[in-house]
């Protein structure tokens, strides 16, 4: 039996930047962390959570928003055809727009703040990228720098499950 996480991804960042020109009639606003949408919606669990269990499939919702089922051997592909269905049904199955680059150096300094928070509790978030860094890496690909990475992964965490789940109190992810 497997345990499966599912989450609708954070940061989907595209490759493409449009540029209106150089000449603007008024310069755009700036974004807040208020305005930035990464996509990240707080119903999905609930709503993921329970259109699973309709199907037949334990469902619960974790720490971050997502869901955790625990499938039973040869039933991966039965779970990953009603995980999607149930994400199309419920409009889950769309990328989040691409974030624009003053967009990316404020989300920039939401991860700095969070992996200041988690070295403050006595973790370590590896060591952040320069801004200019992080900004062309998430437009090139949609992979940023996520001080989470090292510290809660599925092969070497710092911390146990429970703990990630309790650090998101302290130490919100942007978007979440």
């Amino acid at each position: 039996m497997r345990k499966a996480p599912a989450l609708v991804a954070a940061l989907t960042a595209g490759a493409l930047l449009a540029i209106a020109g150089c000449a603007q009639a008024s310069p755009e606003p700036l974004p807040t962390a208020e305005s930035v949408d990464l996509g990240v919606d707080p119903e999905f669990g609930t709503v993921m959570a329970s259109c699973m269990v309709e199907r037949g499939w334990d469902a619960v919702v974790t720490g971050d928003g997502g869901i955790m089922s625990d499938i039973p051997d040869g039933q991966d592909e039965s779970y990953d055809t009603d995980l999607a269905e149930c994400e199309e049904k419920n409009g889950f199955d769309s990328i989040a727009p691409a974030l624009t680059e003053p967009e990316l150096r404020l989300l920039y300094l939401m991860e700095l703040d969070t992996a200041a928070c988690l070295r403050g509790e006595g973790l370590d978030p590896g060591i952040a990228p320069s801004e200019q860094s992080f900004v062309e890496a998430a437009l090139v690909d949609g992979n940023a720098w996520d001080p989470y990475a090292t510290v809660y992964t599925t092969s070497n965490s710092q911390v146990t499950e429970d703990e990630y789940f309790a650090l998101l109190e302290k130490c919100p992810r942007p978007g979440y």
